[in-house]
């Protein structure tokens, strides 16, 4: 019964040195495992940091290129704004160009045309002086032959009484 005893006592003490062992092959591969997960971690960690770091670049080139737009934007509103003003302002001179142009052509018909017209009145007008010349002299010519056809028939009517009168003015 001793050795049963002594061997029943040493039951739970292999048991003990079992469990003992299997804690340490555990801590062991917990430990060797541990240091990987932790290499990995730390291995991630950079990973994510780099990519923090990339995000914040690109962020950060983001805004540049907004801003860049935005400026490009301004400055090409600003530059059609301002050539709308100069091509309104060339339109604006050619319109005035071109006005005064049509005033100048117009002034140069309308001198034409009353120039013309003077020519043509100062035509008019000589041919009229012409033509009442020519009325008037044949007009003094009809009325001189009617003087003379007058003078004429006062011949021919005093010539008779010139002759009895002499004859009577003696005897009186």
């Amino acid at each position: 019964m001793a050795d049963k005893n002594a061997t029943q006592n040493k039951t739970p003490l292999y048991i003990i040195c079992i469990a003992l062992l299997v804690a340490v092959v555990l801590a062991i591969v917990g430990f060797s495992g541990k240091n990987a997960a932790v290499e990995q971690n730390a291995a991630l960690t950079k990973t994510v940091e780099e990519l923090t770091a990339s995000v914040k670049s690109l962020e950060t080139e983001l805004t540049e290129a907004k801003t860049a737009a935005e400026t490009a934007l301004t400055e090409a509103q600003t530059a059609a704004a301002t050539e709308k003003e100069t091509a309104v302002a060339e339109a604006v001179a050619a319109g005035e160009k071109a006005l005064e142009e049509a005033k100048t052509t117009a002034a140069a018909e309308l001198e034409a045309a009353v120039t013309k017209a003077v020519e043509e009145a100062e035509a008019a007008a000589a041919k009229a002086a012409e033509e009442a010349a020519a009325a008037a002299t044949k007009a003094q010519e009809e009325l001189q032959a009617q003087i003379d056809a007058l003078t004429l028939q006062v011949t021919e009517l005093t010539a008779p009484a010139e002759e009895a009168a002499p004859a009577e003015a003696p005897a009186a």
